[in-house]
């Protein structure tokens, strides 16, 4: 019996990889492990929040729903995990919420 021996090396391997990896399995939300300002925009707000309060389209619009550094004392942590918002699009996830968490507590910077 023949048998075929391919030789894979370098970038192409990586992005076959890449590929197989995204590619398989659940598609499941990926939630930056240090969030950003960016990050929690694109990811979370943008798509759950804004159809209702486009006063949060901006960093200084959601600034005035945090305490930096309280995510306790902050207006929109509070309401993500009460329950009570967003009223019109599906619950945040764990990690949606946790990226929240992390990025208030951090200092709620905009970078």
């Amino acid at each position: 019996m023949k048998t075929l021996k391919i030789r894979l090396t370098g970038l192409p391997v990586s992005f076959f990889v890449l590929f197989v990896l995204t590619s398989c399995g659940s598609r499941e939300l990926k939630i930056p492990i240090h969030p950003t300002y960016q990050s929690i925009q694109a990811i979370t707000i943008s798509q759950k929040c804004l159809m209702c309060h486009e006063s949060i389209s901006s960093y200084e619009g959601l600034l005035q729903t945090v305490q930096p550094g309280n995510p306790a004392g902050s207006d929109l942590y509070k309401q993500i995990t009460n329950g009570s918002m967003p009223q019109w699009s599906p619950k945040l996830s764990d990690a949606e919420i946790q990226a929240i968490y992390t990025w208030i507590l951090n200092g709620a910077q905009n970078d």
